[in-house]
């Protein structure tokens, strides 16, 4: 298992993936979701990550943030961490990235905060002091 925390901040980027959508296909916004996932622990398991060894390791994050965005009764998975499809169903994204939580230590369950992309974009502000150590250094 590989503990990873990336400097670059999943959070950022799918804020930009939100613009995005905002800019090209404003009338799907209302079907973005951007998914913050972590716990009380700062421990979140997630498969088929980038920052894996293998395709099938794990990846602890301390958090990780998706989009899902939902269009014609279906709805996609945008993990750019992932290895798999992207964007990616969300059921295949739940069964092979996420896994059920049942199989997990109570201390590994994640959490999920949804919140629409117009919000997130109207809203998001972030200061990367989460990315610092108490000294001042960057993690």
């Amino acid at each position: 298992m590989k503990v990873y925390n990336f400097v670059i901040c999943s959070e950022e980027n799918i804020w930009k993936l939100c613009q995005f959508v905002e800019v090209n296909h404003k009338e799907l916004l209302d079907g973005c979701f951007a998914v913050f996932i972590s716990n009380e622990n700062r421990q979140i398991p997630i498969w088929k990550q980038r920052a894996s060894n293998s395709p099938d390791e794990v990846v602890v994050w301390d958090y990780h943030v998706i989009l899902i965005c939902q269009s014609n009764q279906k709805s996609f998975v945008y993990d750019l961490d992932s290895t798999l499809q992207f964007p990616c169903s969300f059921d295949e994204y739940v069964q092979l990235a996420l896994r059920s939580d049942a199989y997990l230590q109570r201390q590994l369950h994640r959490m999920f905060r949804v919140i629409p992309g117009q919000l997130y974009l109207d809203t998001f502000a972030s200061d990367r002091s989460h990315m610092k150590h108490e000294d001042g250094s960057w993690q």
